[in-house]
């Protein structure tokens, strides 16, 4: 099975005064941090721009700090919850499917986010030293 830092190589991008996007390192997609409007208020977190900057800051190895909570990763969703509310919606399905990414089959793809996503909440939580 691939390996997922294959796909989304480090280090990530976030331009906080730009949008909630978060980019790797060759310019794909990999998350999107939860927005109003664009996700259910309900549901979801809305970080401040600084906690974001902390948060790829702690997945790029640049901060020696993890996150307060419980962070886990909903494989159903593909996306990362503190709480129980989502905070990060794993992206990158085109990258990995499509014909003008890598083309993989779509069982394969989903283990890749599912890994990345199961990443990002240890390494935000503190599981894994990054």
């Amino acid at each position: 099975m691939p390996n997922f830092k294959y796909y989304y190589r480090l280090p990530l991008t976030y331009e906080k005064d730009y949008s909630s996007k978060v980019f790797t390192a060759d310019s794909n997609m990999a998350f999107d941090f939860a927005v109003p409007g664009l996700h259910e208020s309900d549901e979801s977190i809305f970080l401040s721009p600084e906690d974001r900057v902390k948060m790829v800051q702690i997945l790029n190895g640049q901060l020696k700090a993890s996150v307060g909570g419980d962070i886990v990763y909903d494989p159903t969703l593909q996306t990362v919850m503190l709480n129980g509310k989502m905070i990060i919606d794993v992206r990158g399905w085109g990258m990995l499917t499509g014909g003008g990414g890598y083309g993989l089959e779509p069982l394969t793809a989903s283990k890749i986010m599912d890994d990345f996503g199961n990443w990002i909440a240890d390494t935000l939580s503190g599981k894994i030293k990054n």
